[in-house]
């Protein structure tokens, strides 16, 4: 066979075989998850948030997308479908890699410094570098590693002292094994914040109506007590007026008795006009006896007299005939 210009046929060409799996890099699947947002596929920056299911994202892209669900990421609908507002995501408190900047100072290989962990277990210093297990609390959004969380053994946060419920630890981009139970988690977790939300709402009610209950009951005590005093009020003054009657009364009695002429003084047996005689004084003298004015205009005689002869010769003659 040959120099026919033909080829020889090898026997994976010509007997078919299962088709292999392709398989992904874990390196380069690490960093696409440790390194870069879920939806935006931009590298993270503070805030990063993470979901119930353990995926991490940038805050702004989240925003974005519950802005505009359909148009602002197109993979969005596989990616984070079970996000519906910002409650259901978190708000991570990360620790930053303090050698990252070292590394960078000391390479000159761009994809080693950009590759190099960003953030690190705040107790045990272990990179979150994607080969180490990394968990949040959801009750307070502090990250650390699954050792940390072991390590813990109680129901409080070392990191900040908050105290947790241990199912509301939530594992970092869990396995593919552990992902239906993520699921079921979140399902549970979301179930119980309605109750709660639901039974904070009853008791906020039933407060507000026993508040209300309260101060009408305290109400119709003021009213009653009001009318408690307004009535004895009333009866005070009542008693005062009356009082102040009687007493106005006897001053009145007393000061009309001083007026009257005393019975003593007067004699039956007297005529009337003597009496009248007695306690009447003629008015031009009385008036004189009283004013001074009215004195000086009331001339005696002798006045008349006098002035008669101190008029001199202008006061007599035809003026005063023609005046008179």
């Amino acid at each position: 066979m040959g120099n026919d210009g033909g080829s020889i046929p090898k026997r994976s060409e010509l007997v078919k075989q299962k088709a292999k799996k392709e398989k992904q890099d874990e390196n380069l699947k690490a960093i696409a998850r440790w390194f870069y947002c879920a939806l935006s596929k931009k590298e993270l920056s503070e805030p990063i948030v993470a979901d119930e299911l353990g995926k991490l994202y940038n805050k702004e892209a989240i925003i974005e997308y519950l802005l505009d669900p359909k148009e602002a990421y197109g993979d969005a609908d596989k990616i984070c479908n079970h996000v519906k507002s910002l409650k259901d995501v978190k708000v991570l408190k990360l620790l930053e890699n303090p050698e990252r900047n070292h590394v960078r100072s000391k390479t000159d290989d761009p994809a080693y410094t950009k590759h190099s962990p960003l953030f690190i277990c705040p107790i045990l210093q272990k990179e979150m570098n994607g080969r180490n297990g990394f968990v949040f609390i959801w009750d307070c959004g502090c990250v650390v590693s699954k050792e940390a969380v072991k390590m813990m053994g109680g129901d409080t946060c070392l990191n900040c002292g908050k105290q947790y419920e241990k199912e509301n630890i939530i594992k970092i981009y869990p396995a593919q094994e552990e992902l239906q139970e993520a699921i079921e988690n979140m399902k549970m977790r979301r179930e119980k914040r309605k109750m709660l939300k639901k039974k904070n709402k009853e008791s906020l009610k039933d407060s507000k109506k026993i508040l209300k209950d309260s101060s009408k009951s305290k109400e119709d005590n003021v009213d009653k007590s009001t009318i408690n005093n307004t009535s004895s009020d009333s009866t005070n003054d009542r008693k005062k007026r009356k009082e102040a009657y009687l007493e106005t009364k006897s001053s009145n009695k007393k000061r009309a008795g001083d007026r009257t002429i005393p019975s003593q003084s007067i004699n039956s047996t007297v005529p009337a006009s003597r009496i009248i005689e007695q306690y009447s004084i003629p008015v031009n003298q009385s008036l004189k006896q009283n004013s001074a004015v009215l004195n000086s205009i009331f001339l005696s005689e002798a006045d008349k007299k006098r002035n008669d002869d101190n008029k001199n010769y202008l006061f007599k003659g035809t003026f005063n005939r023609y005046v008179a």
